[in-house]
């Protein structure tokens, strides 16, 4: 990042220091895998942050936009970069703010919005999914997208601009091709903005991923989960919603943490971690029995028939004396996946048809 600063500009490599010195160190909770591919487009965003203009990453669903911008930010030393997820709801008093009442005080407050926090704080701001805004809310966003930004609040009645200050930045990500839920952004919105675009995953990632995210070079291990991770990549490579960065890295994170709670008798651990993993993260979110038998022959043949076997035993189902539920393959395939989730401490979303049963 801080090439991008010339050497012989004293005030542009201040306000690099600046930003790093300003702000508490922050800590990563998770490692974070540094590819070609996303450090060639940390390195233009980094280029792009010294003009001081709004920075628009563009790209398919799941190429990972969102974390190349949280991750320079990161390096940047910005640990409180303001965050908003655009949908089409959204109204433009999350960006400015609102007046609301106070049940404390039983008064009506100012309340700042996402763009207005980030001024007063002069902090970094990403705007998620920009594509997917209600055109209100774009238009909302242009007096501070101009150079130089302007931003008065004119929902409360002033009518001088809020002082911007240098370290202040908008970044946002657009969805674009097959997988953008919205129309295009229009030219005129678009211009705005310094556009970088963001590739496909790819395939040469996965042996990035896979040494970074589970912390072993021991190639017995390790050569079968890369080659497990290449032969899904192939079978879902038309499918992007199913297989990418955000999927690869849950199924690797899963994998690692379900090793980590294995006991020490327990033989091969992340092999067979690897084995639940991908079965919860991928085989369990496709719809189509053909992708599930396909991605389910994968693991037979990349992974030892004994290593599958045993792997049940990592996460424990308890039989119930009961006759009110009967447990069929398909709901006990279910109900490992949300125990593997519940284990890993992620999120799940359970399908109406299902919910009941496997909770």
């Amino acid at each position: 990042i801080k090439k991008y600063f010339p050497k012989n500009s004293k005030s542009s490599m201040d306000k690099i220091v600046k930003l790093s010195n300003t702000y508490p160190p922050v800590v990563s909770c998770k490692p974070f895998v540094l590819t070609p591919r996303l450090m060639g487009v940390m390195e233009r965003i980094a280029a792009a942050l010294v003009s001081r203009s709004p920075i628009l990453v563009c790209g398919n669903i799941g190429v990972g936009k969102s974390l190349c911008v949280r991750a320079t930010a990161w390096l940047c030393g910005i640990g409180d970069m303001k965050y908003c997820c655009l949908t089409p709801e959204l109204e433009p008093t999350a960006l400015v703010g609102q007046i609301l009442p106070d049940s404390r005080t039983g008064q009506v407050n100012w309340v700042d919005g996402i763009i207005t926090d980030s001024i007063r704080h002069d902090t970094w701001v990403l705007l998620d999914n920009v594509n997917q805004a209600d055109s209100s809310c774009l238009e909302r966003l242009n007096p501070v997208l101009e150079d130089p930004a302007q931003w008065v609040l004119t929902e409360n009645g002033e009518t001088v601009a809020l002082e911007i200050d240098e370290n202040f930045r908008i970044l946002a990500t657009a969805n674009i091709g097959d997988g953008a839920s919205t129309g295009e952004l229009s030219p005129a919105f678009y211009n705005r903005f310094s556009n970088i675009f963001m590739s496909e995953f790819e395939k040469s990632e996965i042996d990035f991923l896979v040494h970074g995210l589970l912390g072993t070079r021991e190639g017995s291990v390790v050569q079968p989960i890369i080659k497990l991770c290449c032969r899904i990549y192939s079978i879902l490579i038309e499918d992007r919603k199913l297989f990418g960065i955000r999927t690869i890295s849950r199924m690797l994170d899963s994998a690692y943490l379900l090793a980590c709670s294995a006991d020490d008798t327990v033989q091969s651990p992340l092999l067979q971690s690897v084995v639940l993993a991908a079965k919860a993260c991928i085989v369990s979110q496709c719809k189509s029995e053909n992708l599930k038998k396909k991605l389910s022959q994968a693991i037979e043949e990349e992974i030892s028939p004994v290593v599958i076997t045993i792997s049940q035993n990592l996460l424990e189902l308890r039989s119930s004396t009961g006759n009110e539920y009967v447990m069929t393959d398909t709901r006990e395939g279910y109900a490992r996946s949300v125990l593997c989730f519940i284990k890993c401490g992620f999120p799940v979303l359970l399908e109406v048809n299902f919910a009941r049963l496997i909770v």
